[in-house]
């Protein structure tokens, strides 16, 4: 992206930042449309929702561009020097806004007030040649620009992150300058001793609490900026120090910062008002938007020199060393009791709190929500002493909510549209001391608290403070789910109709047809009629490997094989032996045509029709007895067909008997009743013992042999709680001390692990889930253990996107 946006730049153009992994097809085709752009430059896997949205945006002539470091067009570039002409008046970018209220807006921005930005400290940061700045943010934001613009304007070395939480500490810890908001800093950069390389900090795009600026003030440069998009990147910026007010700074060079009244005159040193800002730095306005922009931009009456002054909507007010101290946004002004409250100014106060690393304030429904975020819980009454301190009583928030992380939008702010969906779904709340019992997490490190861009982390669901259950962000922009393969049959009969267990027992039937085309082959001068012995023969052949196959002792034979399969062998070698371990197995036999095989048949179909998956569900019981009955009735009658077909081929010279010994197939017929009948001679009674744990659950205890622990690196078989049962549920809630078990024995075995409270957050897209993980933590393959279908669903949407995935069928 940084090469796609310097070759427009030289040749002249201005581009439109669009991060293609977020940005939904209808809002990328208003922007083709309203940006009337001639081309449009892309990575290949965007290049089908790009083809989508011009036929949306109803655009023809757009040159459409897809390159990647493999493209040939590296190869046949003009090096050249392009033979432009580029005045500061012409635009650098377009950048579209959230357009959270509406239609994205595009901004404007001129030559003229990016480099008036980024070429003078102090937003240029200190950067030059030999500076290491790390390029993290979000390329559709304005501090993206910042990031890449003022390194490259200045001779410094771009470092941009990679996918995941690990290549971007990487990153991290290779630079000395970082920009980003606050809560990107607060996410990434957790512990302050891991980064001893950061020099320089520069923070906006939201306010900034007065905690993080402390913590890493007496290390490095910190600075706190302010500046919507349209006045390029920045207008204020303020180098903190320990001890002090924490402001957003003094303006610029060549910028005009204005705090004007209702009726847009100047106010006094300490009153609050709009800021406005004139200068270079102010954009041409919006894109198509003549009404808006007339309405936000104006002539700066104070500077008279023929340029526009832009409203920011920010609140603001002069202190008394020339600094602005900032008041939140025009637009988050509400009235509570009758009172006027400014949200952003509740929302700092409650992050005085000691432990409390982010906060939010909301009107929602005329009552005044707080979330905040914290390793555990605050007491109710400590945070409105801490509100209270600064602010007035109906400035408190009467609604409280803890929540592990606060989700971000992918420009890396608050997302606070989610948090007004955590309300409306209405999960607990903790309203007053009496609230119900929390659980702790025991995770001794320190967990990640936010999340910049839609990436999915560990989120823990505590009790009585329920988890965000804020809508996900679609998965990390760096991690797209790539499409299904194949057309639509194929690829059920791929994944489904041809799955590893119909395989193996695809091998018995095409050795049983070749062996009776062998015998039939062998009979051409009889009239192809086979002798009833040699019939005899290839019943009990199928018989015998239908029933072999599924034997104990040949399962567990195919599983330790399985195992041990090295892991240097290639990913789909082994990713077909590891199904062999996860699928069960189905019934397999052929039929003949005598009349004892009818009556076999009919008892066979008895057992497919009752193991059928959507009837052994409802009728298990009835499935295990027919199962039974069926079973053991058809191999006796297997035997008599054996016996009585060798009966008929006996001769006074040779006797039944004799005859009986030269048949295979009384051998076979033998041994698939040794096969079927040694699993049941190991069977025995067991105790169990239960243990009631709440009026809807119960934990059996089960008396049998448990293998010893592994004592060397190797494979183990996990023994589950087969048999374990629970009443209907009574509420939907469970018992406090049941849930804290499980979660605690979850937290012990990985504290990083995921848990998603579906009773909050509702069910949630478990491929768009596991994809980032897979793709993050470079696993070979997914495993997943829930119910049938979702199992069935999960591996299908995997498997036909060739990502290797497994699960258990409901009851192997």
């Amino acid at each position: 992206m940084v090469v796609f946006i310097l070759a427009v730049l030289k040749a002249g153009g201005q581009y439109i930042p669009l991060d293609g992994g977020i940005i939904p097809e209808e809002q990328l085709a208003y922007t083709l449309s309203d940006s009337e752009a001639r081309v449009v430059l892309l990575l290949p896997q965007f290049q089908p929702k790009v083809q989508r949205s011009m036929v949306k945006s109803a655009r023809t002539g757009v040159a459409m561009i897809a390159l990647d470091r493999d493209s040939r067009l590296w190869e046949a570039g003009n090096p050249a020097r392009p033979n432009v002409d580029v005045s500061p008046d012409d635009g650098v970018y377009v950048i579209y806004t959230s357009g959270t209220t509406g239609r994205p807006k595009g901004v404007d921005v001129r030559h003229r007030g990016v480099t008036n930005t980024l070429l003078a400290e102090p937003s240029r940061l200190g950067i030059g040649v030999g500076s290491q700045v790390a390029q993290q943010l979000n390329v559709g934001f304005d501090m993206g620009a910042w990031e890449i613009l003022g390194t490259m304007m200045n001779g410094g070395t771009l470092h941009i992150r990679g996918s995941g939480d690990k290549l971007w500490r990487e990153c991290l810890q290779r630079v000395d300058t970082v920009i980003g908001t606050p809560s990107v800093i607060l996410k990434q950069m957790v512990r302050r001793e891991d980064f001893p390389n950061i020099k320089t900090i520069a923070v906006g795009g939201e306010p900034c609490p007065l905690a993080l600026a402390e913590k890493w003030a007496p290390h490095v440069n910190f600075w706190n900026v302010c500046g919507p998009t349209e006045v390029s990147i920045l207008n204020t910026a303020h180098l903190h120090s320990v001890g002090k007010t924490l402001s957003i700074g003094k303006p610029n060079p060549n910028t005009n910062v204005y705090i004007l009244d209702e009726n847009e005159n100047p106010t006094p040193i300490g009153e609050p008002g709009v800021m406005w800002v004139g200068g270079p730095g102010v954009s041409r306005g919006y894109l198509n938007l003549a009404d808006l922009t007339a309405s936000r931009y104006k002539h700066d009456k104070f500077a008279e020199d023929g340029r526009m002054m832009f409203n920011t909507g920010d609140l603001a007010r002069w202190l008394e060393d020339g600094s602005l101290e900032p008041l939140g946004r025009q637009d988050d002004q509400v009235k509570i009791l009758g009172f006027r409250v400014e949200l952003d100014g509740v929302s700092r106060a409650i992050e005085k709190c000691k432990t409390v690393t982010k906060a939010c304030a909301l009107s929602i429904d005329d009552e005044l929500w707080g979330f905040y975020s914290a390793p555990e819980p605050v007491d109710e009454d400590i945070l409105k002493a801490t509100v209270g301190q600064s602010l007035p009583y109906y400035a408190t928030p009467k609604i409280w909510r803890h929540l592990p992380v606060i989700h971000l939008t992918a420009n890396g702010k608050v997302d606070k549209a989610a948090l007004r969906e955590t309300a409306a779904r209405g999960s607990q709340l903790i309203r007053s001391r009496a609230s119900s019992p929390t659980l702790m997490t025991r995770n001794s490190q320190p967990f990640s608290m936010f999340s910049a861009t839609g990436e999915i982390h560990s989120v823990c669901t505590l009790v009585g403070s329920s988890s965000d259950s804020s809508k996900e962000q679609d998965t990390s922009p760096d991690y797209v789910l790539p499409g299904k393969n194949g057309f639509r049959g194929w690829r059920w009969l791929r994944h489904r109709g041809m799955s590893a267990y119909r395989k193996l027992f695809g091998v018995i039937f095409l050795t049983n047809l070749a062996v009776f085309i062998c015998l039939l082959w062998q009979s051409r001068t009889n009239r192809f009629i086979l002798p009833l012995p040699d019939l005899a023969t290839v019943v009990a052949a199928n018989l015998l490997g239908a029933v072999i196959l599924r034997q104990d002792y040949v399962v567990n034979l195919i599983f330790w094989t399985c195992c041990r399969v090295p892991t240097w062998f290639p990913l789909w070698l082994r990713r077909h032996f590891a199904r062999l371990l996860w699928k069960d197995t189905p019934f397999s036999l052929d039929l003949v045509t005598l009349v004892l095989t009818y009556i076999i048949m009919l008892l066979l179909l008895s057992i497919l029709l009752m193991a059928f998956p959507a009837i052994r569900l409802k009728m298990h019981d009835q499935f295990e007895w027919t199962h039974r009955f069926a079973g053991w009735t058809a191999l006796g009658l297997v035997w008599a067909h054996v016996v009585l077909s060798a009966n008929s081929a006996s001769t006074p010279e040779k006797p039944l008997a004799k005859t009986l010994a030269a048949t295979p197939a009384i051998y076979m017929v033998a041994v698939t009743t040794l096969s079927i009948a040694l699993p049941w001679m190991r069977l025995r009674r067991v105790k169990v013992v239960p243990e009631p744990l709440s009026s809807h659950a119960v934990r059996l205890h089960f008396d049998f042999y448990t293998p010893p622990p592994c004592t060397s690196r190797g494979y183990a078989s996990p023994i589950g709680p087969s048999g374990a049962r629970s009443d209907p549920l009574e509420h939907k809630e469970p018992a406090q001390d049941v849930r804290a078990k499980i979660i605690d024995t979850i937290l012990a075995a990985d504290p990083d692990a995921l848990i998603w409270d579906t009773d909050v957050r509702g069910r949630p897209d478990l491929v768009n889930l596991a994809y980032p993980l897979y793709r993050e933590s470079n696993a070979e393959c997914v495993c997943i253990i829930s119910n049938g279908p979702a199992t069935s669903r999960f591996v299908y949407r995997m498997e036909s996107r060739g990502i290797p995935a497994f699960g258990p069928i409901w009851d192997s």
